[in-house]
């Protein structure tokens, strides 16, 4: 499942690298993109099916972006497929698809999700304003949203609101990108009302929704680890150096030494020799 805004000729690559028996590709293309065209992944495929999940007006660090993960999920569930792996079309595969297929037989049933270790849980508790406008605005603008969303949180501060109050688990957060198993898909999916109850004004909601409703679940016995490790989620993500960090040339032999699934991100404008040696390694393998 790929969720994608931009850089559709990135995405195009990585539909190709993608490409495999056993394995579909669901597609979320956010609605605010007006460079899409559906006529860009024609043929692309030998043994995927491509699937266009319905589109959702994706803005940051708000609900939609729980949406977004909604609707890519229902679409692909009616498959019933043994593992759900969602990753933006700005990653990579690091491995040929064989390797892949293999670690998932290998790992039967196992929940391959990251949980950040020292979240806040206090940021759950408010309405959180303005998070798209201040991420996207510069300036005066940018300024003002910004000083009015921090007056905003320390009224609530005040007046000690707890929207997550009456919530029956501890509240988890982690990276948006994660491997499940059906049952648990099922499961978020089945509990997602619940969790809109309580977390619909969360800043970054999406990052609660899969790492809080599996903890508190049979599930959370089945997650591979809980450690903050790039392996319990699969994903060669770095926070160190960026939000998050480019990969470049330099970091070729971290990255095929990996082994993690996925990694993120890519960009061509920042370095398109990494991406180049990523596809010729995977195309060797």
């Amino acid at each position: 499942m790929i969720m994608a805004h931009a850089n559709f000729d990135a995405l195009c690559r990585l539909i190709c690298l993608l490409d495999s028996e056993g394995i579909d590709i669901f597609l979320h293309i956010n609605r605010l993109s007006t460079d899409w065209d559906e006529k860009m992944i024609d043929g692309l495929t030998k043994f995927s099916d491509i699937i266009l999940a319905p589109r959702v007006k994706v803005t940051y660090c708000n609900y939609s972006q729980v949406d977004a993960i909604k609707s890519l999920l229902t679409c692909a569930m009616k498959g019933n497929y043994d593992y759900y792996h969602i990753i933006s079309g700005a990653d990579l595969p690091l491995h040929p698809m064989s390797y892949f297929k293999s670690f998932f037989e290998k790992h039967p049933g196992k929940e391959f999700v990251n949980f950040e270790p020292e979240y806040d849980i206090t940021r759950a508790y408010y309405r959180h304003f303005f998070p798209n406008t201040i991420r996207t605005s510069s300036g005066l603008k940018q300024k003002l949203f910004y000083h009015a969303y921090k007056y905003l949180i320390k009224i609530q501060k005040a007046l000690k609101v707890n929207l997550a109050k009456g919530y029956q688990g501890s509240i988890h957060k982690g990276a948006d990108w994660w491997s499940i198993t059906h049952r648990a898909a099922e499961y978020v999916l089945s509990q997602e009302p619940t969790f809109k109850k309580y977390f619909r004004y969360t800043y970054c909601p999406s990052e609660l929704l899969v790492q809080t409703t599996l903890y508190n679940s049979p599930f959370r016995d089945r997650i591979y680890s809980l450690k903050d490790e790039p392996i319990a989620a699969l994903r060669e993500i770095d926070w160190q150096r960026g939000q998050p960090y480019v990969w470049r040339t330099e970091d070729y032999e971290q990255l095929i030494a990996s082994p993690c699934m996925f990694a993120r991100k890519f960009d061509a404008k920042v370095d398109s020799e990494i991406i180049s040696k990523i596809i010729n390694h995977i195309k060797q393998k």
